[in-house]
């Protein structure tokens, strides 16, 4: 997995948000003194930190001179603080395809944005597609039931589906999965929310130390 683009601010001394994307490979941070590479490191490490106990505080994040302004305008909905994009190799990619029955191609991300509340919100787009083509497919079901189902656009809408039918012992099988699959989501898309928590746990991981 791969970190690719940098979205952070307003934080500390970045007073609106700044992008920056990421090289593969090799990425150098260089400016004059105070020009914000310390603060930029921390941002990201507040968002992914390895340790798992750095979070955003407002108060002590946010640009001082404008936290009146933002504690009026964010009382219940905070700000965002990071957001962060991310590609998975192709041998990630590979094996989410063979896992999920998606057709993702090399070069797809998602990205993650962190608030000042410390909850993060993804934004993930996979076509359902072809996992739905997947399971009709090998569900071994019958010719009536495969015309009822052929139009679904979600796994959601094929148990939906299913569940309205006299299906077979075969079939109540696949719809036992397809129904176990639902209950561990809570996302409208099952399949994205599959291909994301997958992905998940290969996230980059960083530990900012400034002395050593």
């Amino acid at each position: 997995m791969i970190l690719t683009k940098v979205e952070l601010g307003p934080f500390r001394s970045i007073n609106t948000s700044q992008a920056c994307s990421i090289d593969a490979r090799t990425t150098v941070l260089v400016g004059m003194n105070e020009a914000g590479k310390t603060v930029f490191l921390q941002g990201i490490h507040k968002a992914s930190d390895a340790l798992g106990v750095e979070q955003f505080n407002v108060i002590e994040d946010y640009p001082r001179k404008d936290l009146t302004r933002y504690n009026k305008i964010h009382q219940t909905n905070p700000g965002n603080a990071i957001k962060l994009t991310y590609k998975p190799e192709e041998d990630e990619i590979n094996r989410i395809n063979r896992t999920y029955g998606t057709n993702l191609e090399f070069g797809f991300t998602y990205s993650i944005s962190t608030n000042y509340d410390n909850k993060r919100s993804i934004a993930i787009f996979v076509d359902e597609g072809p996992v739905i083509s997947k399971v009709i497919n090998t569900g071994n079901f019958t010719s009536d039931t495969i015309n009822a189902i052929k139009e679904s656009k979600s796994i959601r809408q094929i148990v939906e589906k299913l569940e309205s039918l006299d299906l077979n012992e075969s079939e109540q099988k696949t719809l036992q999965l397809l129904q176990a699959r639902i209950k561990k989501s809570n996302w409208d898309s099952v399949v994205q929310y599959e291909v994301f928590k997958d992905l998940d746990d290969s996230i980059p991981k960083t530990l900012y130390f400034s002395e050593y």
